[in-house]
Parts: C-alpha cells; sequence; structure tokens
C-alpha cells in the first residue's frame, strides 16, 4: 500500500514545480494543476479499493518499539479512504471550475490549491495526533492565503 503516501506526495510535488515555474510560464488555464489532483483522485481512489482492513503504515523506517510509537505514520481505513476520494474529487471539481472563472495569470493561484489539497488530503489519512495537527495548520494557511488571493478586486471582498 505505498499509494497512499503518494497521495499526498504528489499534490506537492507539482504544486513545487508550479511554484518554481510561475515567474517563467503562465497559468495555462491551470491543466498541469487539473492533472495532479486527477492523479490524486486516482490515487486515493487506489487507495480505498485496496483498504478493506486497517493498515499502518511507518515512514522513514520507524516501528513502535515497547508498546511506544514515535514516528510518523499514516492509518488508512475505510473512513479515511472514502473520505480521502471525496476530498480529492472536491479538488479536482476545484480546480476545474476555478482554471474559468479566476483570472489571475500566475501558476502560484493552483499551487496553493493543490497544497490545500494534499494537506486535506494528508489530514484524512494521517495516523497520528501531531500529524493532524500539522496537516490541519498546512490546510488552513493555504486557505487563509486563497481567501484573501484577489483582495484587490472588489468581487472579492
Amino acid at each position: 500500500m505505498a499509494l497512499a503516501p503518494l497521495t499526498v506526495v504528489v499534490p506537492i510535488v507539482i504544486a513545487c514545480v508550479l511554484a518554481g515555474l510561475s515567474p517563467f510560464v503562465g497559468r495555462h488555464q491551470g491543466l498541469l494543476a487539473v492533472a495532479g489532483g486527477l492523479a490524486a483522485l486516482v490515487l486515493a481512489a487506489l487507495v480505498l479499493a485496496g483498504a478493506p482492513a486497517p493498515l499502518v503504515i511507518w515512514f522513514g523506517g520507524w516501528r513502535p518499539h515497547a508498546g511506544v510509537a514515535v514516528g510518523v505514520a499514516f492509518a488508512v481505513d475505510g473512513l479515511g479512504a472514502a473520505l480521502a476520494v471525496f476530498v480529492a474529487a472536491l479538488g479536482v471539481i476545484a480546480l476545474l471550475v476555478s482554471s474559468r472563472v479566476i483570472g489571475t495569470q500566475s501558476a502560484v493561484f493552483d499551487a496553493l490549491i493543490l497544497v490545500f489539497l494534499a494537506a486535506m488530503l494528508g489530514f484524512c489519512l494521517t495516523g497520528d495526533l501531531f500529524n493532524l495537527f500539522v496537516f490541519f495548520e498546512l490546510m488552513s494557511v493555504s486557505a487563509y492565503v486563497l481567501v484573501g488571493y484577489e483582495v484587490r478586486h472588489r468581487a472579492a471582498l
């Protein structure tokens, strides 16, 4: 079940590529961002299809030792995987709508949506309270930036 971490990694990598290329290229209707959202949706659906029982994925070779779990883990179960598919589907819809409605020429907007999507997916799949808080903070910071993105236009206010 190595696909569970990829549901978070793929949108973040594409967001980094978009943010890095934003000074050099235009937005191009957000096609790369929509492709990243679709990739996250497919990965989340594959995780849901392969998650009949709870599965714990430990990162970095960490394992519980003497009953104490220290490390980063995803805990994939049916409910979390179903929520990840739901979040990814809503993320794809948001990317499709924003590619037509938001008039910005920068790819940074699409990168922010992908970071928000990755944080939501990580929130659905995380296995510990600390990472739940980290993904929630990443989600809230990117949401704050997205809310104030076109604040100079009267319609955004």
